[in-house]
């Protein structure tokens, strides 16, 4: 009876292991969500020009925290503060609770007609 108890301990011990395992595999990894810190790729200041002339800058931060500024020669302009997370090549950003959808191409980032290029590194 006891050696009945010592296996069943054991195959309950290897079956816990076995899910265990299985259950991280790397293909759960979302190795490009900025909480998961490997958002580098797009942290940085971009830089666009709107067809009126507003020069518009956009800086992502490490903390997936960004800030978005518009300016032209004849003043005006706003800043706008929000947040962004990252999927493959789609950045969404978020002003105001409102989805901004872009896509990551290389050094630069299209959205809402605008193309931002990286300025810097």
């Amino acid at each position: 009876m006891k050696r009945f108890n010592v296996f069943s301990v054991m195959l309950v011990f290897l079956l816990a292991l076995g899910l265990s395992l299985v259950s991280c595999e790397s293909s759960d990894d979302n190795r490009d969500n900025p909480s998961g810190g490997n958002n580098s790729h797009v942290v940085g200041t971009w830089l666009a020009t709107e067809a009126d002339g507003f020069t518009v800058t956009l800086t992502l931060r490490a903390d997936s925290s960004c800030t978005w500024v518009e300016s032209g020669s004849g003043g005006g302009g706003g800043t706008a503060h929000g947040t962004y997370t990252v999927s493959g090549s789609t950045i969404t950003i978020l002003f105001s609770g409102v989805p901004n959808i872009a896509t990551i191409s290389g050094n630069t980032i299209i959205m809402s007609g605008l193309t931002f290029t990286r300025v810097g590194n």
